[in-house]
């Protein structure tokens, strides 16, 4: 049993022990995937006639089916994709990653009507509640303040500092120990990655930036060009490189992967290592690039854009507005 995974039952059992179990949780911390794993497994645990996931009972069988009508699941589009989670999409879907109002509201009516079972639970399990926008958000907040009898809300962050302090207030935090950069290299090369992205790979899970290895390679030399552009103060290089990102279907996912590349510049400034950075495959390109002086005021501009893509500002924009 991995550590996050004792830490979690010991937590469980007690609630179990006491009748005592909170209307929502907020569980942070683990890499993505096992954080993920583990929320899923405290849902059918909640859900089990026993409390305890037997696997037996008619609630465990409907829930390994696929077909509890009293677990829903919300994420984002973006989110959804990565995790292969299947998701009923309201409204007009979009490429991004944004919880929008309408999908709060459908399934908090879902959530609304009696369970199933009489005397059971309905369970929600939220992925990346940091993806909420702001509507959905104040949403799901009515209903945390005021909970339906036997409601659980599951909240799965890898960001909880960029979760709505109030939403934050109304649930119990549980935050797993993470796992180390070397246990998640091993994973992925185990599962076919590389040895030389394997490193980087692991570090962007950590700091909540899951990236495919294909996605990465042909975004992060996008990116790069950009960043190479920016320091020759290059106006035409900077146009051809924004050009092609904004292109991408994911711009939180530039944008974040430029603020990461951006962090190493800063890191590599400060004299750190280049073993102590996050793409430490590219430590001799990242080494070049810091020497041509400061990058504060990017990475300033970057962290601000991440939130204004959310409002559907255009990539392009934000990019070319972007500066040092």
């Amino acid at each position: 049993m991995s550590a996050q995974e004792q830490r979690l039952r010991q937590v469980v059992d007690g609630w179990h022990q006491r009748n005592q179990w909170p209307h929502a949780l907020l569980l942070s911390g683990a890499s993505p995937a096992h954080r993920l794993e583990l929320a899923i497994d405290l849902a059918k645990r909640r859900l089990c006639e026993h409390a305890t996931a037997c696997g037996q009972c008619p609630s465990c069988r409907l829930f390994a089916s696929s077909n509890h009508l009293d677990y829903h699941v919300l994420a984002s589009p973006v989110s959804a994709q990565e995790f292969d989670l299947a998701v009923e999409q309201v409204g007009t879907s979009t490429a991004r990653r944004v919880i929008r109002k309408e999908q709060i509201a459908a399934t908090l009516r879902q959530l609304a009507l009696h369970a199933q079972r009489p005397g059971g639970w309905r369970v929600l399990l939220l992925l990346n509640p940091e993806e909420l926008h702001r509507a959905a958000a104040n949403a799901l907040l009515k209903s945390l303040e005021e909970p339906s009898e036997r409601v659980f809300f599951i909240l799965v962050s890898n960001q909880p500092r960029a979760v709505l302090e109030t939403i934050v207030s109304r649930c119990q935090q549980l935050a797993l120990p993470p796992p180390s950069r070397s246990d998640i290299t091993r994973q992925l090369m185990d599962e076919g990655c590389s040895g030389s992205l394997a490193p980087t790979l692991a570090e962007l899970q950590r700091r909540g930036v899951p990236c495919a290895e294909s996605e990465l390679v042909e975004r992060r030399a996008l990116i790069m060009t950009w960043l190479d552009a920016v320091a020759k103060n290059s106006e035409h290089g900077r146009l051809l490189a924004v050009d092609r990102l904004n292109k991408d279907p994911a711009p939180d996912q530039v944008l974040a992967l430029a603020l990461s590349l951006t962090l190493d510049l800063m890191r590599l400034q400060s004299g750190l290592s280049p073993d102590e950075i996050t793409h430490q495959d590219l430590a001799s390109e990242l080494s070049a690039l810091a020497a041509t002086g400061s990058w504060l005021g990017l990475s300033q501009s970057l962290q601000r854009a991440r939130g204004a893509v959310q409002r559907n500002v255009r990539l392009s924009s934000l990019l070319m507005g972007a500066s040092r």
